[in-house]
């Protein structure tokens, strides 16, 4: 039993140590240096919400000072005075509440999501992602410590012949909190080939570049665009076309705004482009020919095949511009959950040019 007379200088020799970062098998580079500066700070700012201990509660001061407490009460802290013990033993349910495996995995689980949050930001398909490897339990001191080791994965590269051209791609994957990386592999059942065979999904530059140009930029950075692709396809909507090609939607905050193009070779799926969802070979390119008249020549002369169009133009603001655009299925283009434009900054003359093109009467 501990007595109580030692108990603060035992609580303080029994602090545990701090959650942190180490470094791994990552390049020695700038790049890995701002991950590692940028995870260590995600470990400092971690909370989660914990009942008595009030939300957004430090998961350090959880695992440095307060399992420390529960661990030492857990060891059977005794006091001198038969009243302290009493109202002790009182409130020993109440800390119960704190030492719930639940608390801890909760606590565990927001640590983790903080750090991978901030290994997307710099992970790319074509280079290299990061992922951690989680270390806990007991040390030689017999005090309970967390260790997250950052580690880094170099492109995995593979060579594809196709109608006489080499093309050189990418495997496409995902950092997860649990397993490291999460590998794209879909089964041959959502692509009819053979049921119950794992097809990994590769994706070519042309396709990468395609799609950095024509979706939305997060503070000039194309970790957002990079992310959602990944989500999309490890969740993929697929769109049979004609032949053995075959469209993937690809979705930017839940927003359809294109789909990526596949193929089946040497049992890999390959993303061989991207579509901005108003382009030619798309469902909604083909209602946009049908019901508006536009071909290819038009849609690139009105630059309705960017997205900038719809979101800093005066088009949006047209009612039945917005109302044809609409009942073509791009309708969503135009509120994306973005900020809005500043109307100084909202260039004007696009809806007038479309409607002349159109041949629509004036607006009143």
């Amino acid at each position: 039993m501990v007595k109580n007379k030692s108990f603060k200088n035992r609580f303080l020799n029994n602090r545990y140590p701090k959650p942190k970062i180490i470094p791994g098998n990552i390049p020695d580079n700038e790049r890995s240096k701002k991950v590692i500066r940028l995870t260590s700070e995600a470990i400092k700012d971690s909370t989660f919400d914990a009942p008595l201990l009030g939300s957004s509660f430090s998961v350090i001061d959880y695992f440095s000072k307060v399992k420390p407490i529960l661990d030492l009460v857990e060891a059977g802290i005794t006091f001198n005075n038969a009243n302290e013990n009493k109202e002790f033993e009182l409130k020993k349910e109440n800390l119960a509440e704190l030492d719930d495996g639940e608390m801890a995995a909760s606590a565990l689980l927001s640590l983790y999501c903080d750090v991978a949050s901030k290994l997307i930001l710099f992970g790319r398909v074509n280079s290299q992602l990061y992922f951690f490897e989680r270390k806990h339990g007991k040390n030689s001191d017999d005090k309970w410590f967390e260790e997250i080791t950052i580690h880094a994965e170099k492109a995995n590269v593979r060579t594809f012949a196709s109608n006489g051209k080499t093309r050189k791609a990418f495997k496409c994957g995902r950092p997860n909190q649990f397993t490291g990386i999460k590998w794209i592999e879909w089964n041959g059942s959502e692509i009819e080939k053979y049921p119950g065979k794992q097809y990994p999904v590769f994706i070519q530059s042309h396709a990468l570049d395609q799609l950095f140009n024509r979706v939305p930029k997060t503070e000039n950075e194309d970790w957002f665009a990079h992310d959602d692709l990944m989500l999309s396809l490890l969740n993929p909507k697929i769109v049979k076309k004609n032949g053995d090609e075959f469209l993937i939607e690809y979705r930017w905050l839940s927003c359809k705004l294109g789909y990526l193009t596949a193929i089946v070779i040497d049992d890999c799926v390959l993303i061989t482009t991207f579509l901005f969802l108003t382009m030619d070979g798309t469902p909604e390119g083909a209602l946009i020919r049908e019901k508006l008249r536009l071909e290819r020549p038009d849609k690139e002369h009105l630059e309705l095949d960017k997205i900038e169009t719809f979101l800093h133009t005066d088009m949006k603001d047209d009612p039945e511009i917005v109302k044809l655009l609409s009942g073509c299925g791009c309708g969503h283009l135009f509120s994306l959950p973005l900020v809005p434009t500043p109307k100084e900054h909202i260039k004007s003359g696009y809806a007038d040019g479309i409607r002349d093109f159109l041949e629509l009467a004036g607006r009143s």
